[in-house]
C-alpha cells in the first residue's frame, strides 16, 4: 500500500484505515481512493474483520477530495454503500 492510506488490524477484529496526507488536509486524491479501494477490497475477504475505523493522521480533518485542482465533496451520510 502506498503511504496515504495505511492500514493494520487491532485485536484480531477490527480494522484500522488512517488517512495520511495531512500536507492536503487528507483530501482524497485519485491515488488514495484506489488505495481505499483495495484496503476495503482486502476486508472483505477478510472474514475475521468484523469492525473498521476510518481515521486520520495527525488529527487534520478530511477536507473533501482533490481531483486535479477541483475541489470534491463527500456525499451526504447514508448514501454509501455498507457491506
Amino acid at each position: 500500500m502506498g503511504d496515504c492510506v495505511l492500514y493494520s488490524v487491532c485485536q484480531e477484529t477490527i480494522g484500522l484505515i488512517t488517512l495520511n496526507r495531512p500536507h492536503a488536509a487528507n483530501s482524497l486524491s485519485s491515488e488514495m481512493i484506489d488505495h481505499l479501494q483495495r484496503v476495503i477490497e482486502d476486508i472483505k475477504n477478510s472474514p475475521s474483520i468484523r469492525c473498521v475505523i476510518l481515521t486520520d493522521r495527525e488529527g487534520v480533518d478530511g477536507g473533501g477530495g482533490s481531483h486535479g485542482g477541483r475541489h470534491v465533496k463527500a456525499p451526504p451520510h447514508g448514501r454509501g454503500h455498507g457491506r
